[in-house]
């Protein structure tokens, strides 16, 4: 009986176990028949075109900037060196030559490994399953996206070759801090290509796709190592290396990279090249096509520019007065708490270039008497004495100029102020041991901008758009519109040199008063000085930037014919038609009025500036090439006698230091807005034109007698001189229709060569000067409709901001309102200077 039932029982089991595992294959085959058909087609890896790295480079090809979605650079399988094949294949997957897709065997072994290596050493998953889950799945972890993905890696198999899934793998998996591929990664991590590679390193980067972050060099060397060693072990094991190559590798010591390259100093000129790029082909091409961008930006000079700007800006920042602590702390507080304070303030500030750089850094005041202050600094005691603090009086632009200096420390300093200070060195080297002396510093308010030209091509070779690209990215050599004050005045003198005056033309520089439709319904415009000069020659008028005799002249040779002038320059803002246009009331670019310069000291032609060179696909095909229209805005011969006033500035005039110093022919103008709001200098060289503004973003003043002279003008001096360093001086061409006259500035008069007091001076044949003195022509006033816009092309919309019109400086940029447009009344003029 018992026999029988237990045969009846397995017969059941039987029976029901047959039943369940048809049901389950049946189950498992309906499955993964829906599971095929929602699964992507493997042949749209045969156009496989992942994202790329677009580079920016230099005008010389130097690397300077990087934009991607993922940072990639396609390598083919046969560039790829053998070790990184055989590290990657040993560490990931051994048995890659004989499995179908996924490896049965290859599972039970790492389960095994990693429970007696008590952490994650080697993955179960094949290196095509890897593969199949970047490049199709979402990285949840399933069952379902377990099942999916073995489904894809089998049919990746039956579709492609070992070395085509090889070649795909190295250049799709993520290596971590933003590398995908081989390539990007031995660039990120060893600042080297794939191909240049050793042993170790190869190893290293291995080891990464399993863990990026956890066994990353950056963030854990230690761990990386034994990452390193337990791949170079594996590689070994598989027959790869002999033991002496694995033990020397695994000693041997990790170099890492910099860090990537960001832009840099060259961070402005880069945004604009990126936003025309992004303009012409679409952020699609740009950041995922791996474009070359070849940029027209010297990356020597625009450093030097840099420098310059943040040097200058300083040292005006520093005339407007202290502004104080960063912050303040109990000095009986806990170190800790002290430093935790100090690091919330410093916090605030960490995007200034000196405190990423190091050079910068806090200290606490703990004692003061009026010549020496002592101070806690991070590393140990420092000090602080008057000398190296002396223009810390407080806060007031009203009396920059004065000469007026901090008379006791006590009058600006407590202790338990945190302030940011720089350590001085003694010649050259860090002081010995004991109190570090440092010096007081402050981060600036005051902005800036600089711009580097070439005229003959027209191609710009540094771009400065403020003291620092990552405190503030709006680009003021573009997009901020502001007056240019007096720099606008060779405008009006280029014009009358064509409605027939010369330089040695007299106007009466006396009281004149114009019907305007200011609030006060007339202007009288003034000199700088606040006092008129009686006959004054046009040569002398430009020299010493007199305002009257500018404002005649223009009503003399009429306003609109100046802005048709300037047009043909480049200026591209919006300028209104009234008188004070003449000292330049209305808002232009930086970079607008540096290639109008440009345009005199290349003959009055004009060539576009561009910054983009030409643009290369991936694989270094020239897609788009710079092709700048060239026009001839101005003769030769008046582009030159142009110049020639303007050098009588540099030589003589509103920026005499500039021709004392340099020593080289050079021509330009400074430029100062009412308020001391603006300060300007615009120059030219034979070889280049420079241009600089200096102002705040909110046009507060700068401070009494902040003028284009003494705010602009050594920032322009330091950049043309790292310019022509080691260059020797070459002159400006002269046109043959040009006369050299040697004449008195102050009368116009012919002077027989030698005489005392004359100057040569540049004249269109036909209307040199003879010995007589030239009288003063009769002020000649021509209607004006002041609130007019002017027609054509710039002109602002009706009823609209003309500064707002202006669509950043003719570049794409956008404006913006706080730092464009005129900053002063139109109908009083600029400050002459």
């Amino acid at each position: 009986m018992l026999p029988r039932l237990m045969r009846g029982v397995l017969v059941f089991a039987l029976l029901g176990a047959a039943i369940g595992l048809v049901a389950g294959a049946a189950g498992g085959i309906a499955y993964y028949r829906k599971v095929a058909r929602e699964l992507p087609d493997v042949e749209l890896l045969r156009t496989y075109r992942p994202s790329l790295v677009t580079r920016v480079f230099d005008q010389h090809g130097g690397l300077v900037r990087e934009f991607f979605v993922e940072r990639r650079f396609l390598l083919p399988l046969e560039e790829i060196p053998q070790t990184v094949i055989q590290a990657t294949l040993a560490t990931e997957d051994s048995r890659f030559e004989d499995h179908p897709g996924i490896d049965v065997i290859g599972i039970a072994r790492a389960a095994l490994r990693n429970l007696s290596g008590g952490e994650i050493v080697q993955g179960g998953s094949t290196i095509t399953q890897q593969l199949a889950k970047t490049l199709f799945l979402t990285p949840e972890r399933s069952l379902d996206r377990k099942l999916r993905e073995a489904v894809l890696a089998i049919r990746i198999e039956g579709r492609f070759n070992k070395r085509e899934i090889l070649n795909l793998y190295l250049n799709q998996i993520y290596y971590g801090h933003g590398a995908y591929g081989i390539e990007a990664a031995a660039r990120v991590y060893f600042g080297k290509g794939a191909k240049a590679l050793s042993l170790p390193e190869a190893a290293l980067l291995a080891g990464l796709p399993r863990a990026p972050s956890a066994y990353s060099p950056f963030r854990s060397l230690d761990r990386a190592r034994r990452r390193r060693t337990h791949v170079l072990r594996r590689m070994y094991d598989e027959g790869y290396i002999p033991a002496m190559e694995r033990d020397l590798a695994s000693r041997a010591p990790v170099f890492l990279a910099k860090a990537p390259p960001s832009g840099g100093e060259a961070e402005y000129p880069v945004e604009q090249a990126r936003r025309q790029v992004e303009r012409q082909f679409g952020s699609q091409r740009l950041y995922r096509d791996g474009l070359h961008i070849h940029t027209t930006i010297n990356s020597d000079i625009q450093h030097e520019a840099t420098l310059a700007l943040r040097r200058g800006l300083r040292e005006v920042d520093r005339r407007r007065g202290y502004r104080g602590p960063i912050g303040r702390v109990g000095l009986r507080w806990s170190e800790e708490r002290i430093w935790k304070f100090v690091s919330i303030f410093v916090a605030q500030r960490e995007e200034w270039p000196e405190l990423r750089a190091g050079q910068w850094e806090p200290a606490v005041v703990e004692k003061v008497s009026p010549r020496r202050a002592d101070l806690k600094l991070q590393g140990g005691p420092g000090y602080l004495l008057l000398e190296d603090a002396e223009w810390a009086r407080p806060l007031d632009p009203s009396r920059n100029g004065t000469g007026e200096k901090l008379a006791s420390l006590q009058g600006a300093f407590r202790p338990g102020d945190v302030i940011l200070v720089e350590r001085l060195q003694a010649n050259g080297k860090a002081e010995a041991a004991g109190p570090a002396r440092v010096r007081l510093v402050q981060e600036p308010q005051v902005q800036g901008a600089v711009v580097v030209l070439e005229p003959r091509t027209g191609a710009i070779r540094a771009m400065a758009g403020g003291y620092d690209f990552e405190r503030s990215r709006f680009n003021r050599a573009v997009q901020a519109v502001r007056p240019p004050g007096s720099a606008f005045k060779p405008f009006t003198y280029l014009t009358s040199l064509r409605e027939g005056w010369t330089p040695s033309d007299v106007i009466l520089d006396a009281p004149v008063i114009f019907p305007s439709g200011g609030p006060a319904g007339e202007w009288k415009p003034t000199n700088f000085e606040e006092r008129f000069f009686g006959p004054t020659t046009l040569l002398e008028a430009i020299t010493h930037s007199r305002n009257v005799v500018t404002v005649k002249l223009a009503s003399a040779v009429g306003v609109r014919k100046i802005i048709r002038r300037a047009r043909e320059l480049g200026i591209r803002s919006p300028l209104k038609p009234n008188l004070s246009l003449a000292l330049g009331s209305s808002g232009v670019t930086l970079l607008d009025l540096t290639s109008a310069y440009g345009t005199l000291a290349n003959g009055g032609v004009r060539v576009e500036p561009h910054i983009l060179q030409r643009v290369e696909d991936a694989g270094g095909r020239a897609v788009w090439g710079a092709s700048p229209s060239v026009s001839r805005a101005v003769p030769p011969e008046e582009a030159y006698v142009m110049l020639d006033l303007l050098r009588r500035v540099v030589e003589s005039g509103t920026a005499a230091r500039a021709g004392r110093e340099l020593k080289r022919p050079l021509a330009g103008k400074t430029g100062t807005t009412n308020d001391y709001q603006d300060a300007w200098f615009v120059g030219v060289s034979p070889l280049f034109a420079v241009g600089v503004w200096v102002g705040m973003d909110d046009k507060a003043t700068l401070g009494r007698d902040e003028t284009g002279g003494r705010a602009a003008l050594p920032i322009w001096m330091d950049v043309v001189a790292a310019l022509h360093d080691g260059l020797p001086s070459v002159d400006f061409q002269r046109p043959p229709k040009v006369s050299m006259v040697y004449v008195d500035p102050k009368t116009g008069a012919r002077l027989e060569q030698g005489e005392p007091g004359g100057v040569w001076q540049a004249y269109l044949k036909g209307t040199e000067p003879d010995f007589s003195p030239r009288e003063a022509r009769p002020d000649e006033f021509k209607a004006l409709a002041p609130e007019e816009p002017e027609g054509g092309e710039g002109a602002p919309r009706e009823g609209g901001n003309p500064s707002l019109s202006q669509p950043g400086g003719g570049l794409g940029l956008p404006a913006r309102a706080g730092s464009q447009g005129p900053s002063f009344d139109p109908f009083r003029g600029d400050r002459g200077r």
